[in-house]
């Protein structure tokens, strides 16, 4: 038995950690990809803008000539 298997013997949320640290390793984040992200928050003025991308137009029928 491996020594980090002895520590989850005593503390079963360290094998949780563990495979989240180990998951973090193979995982790839695309920094390109996605929006802008959101802005601060101003907590004090008690309201929220929220941003909503623009629905691309729908394009009529073309009737059949």
């Amino acid at each position: 038995m491996e020594m980090t298997g002895f520590f989850e013997v005593f503390n079963p949320g360290y094998r949780h950690t563990r495979e989240q640290r180990d998951l973090e390793k193979v995982l790839v984040v695309d920094q390109k990809k996605g929006g802008a992200g959101p802005k601060p928050l101003d907590l004090e003025s008690g309201r929220v803008e929220l941003w909503m991308p623009a629905r691309p137009a729908a394009s009529a029928p073309t009737p059949d000539a």
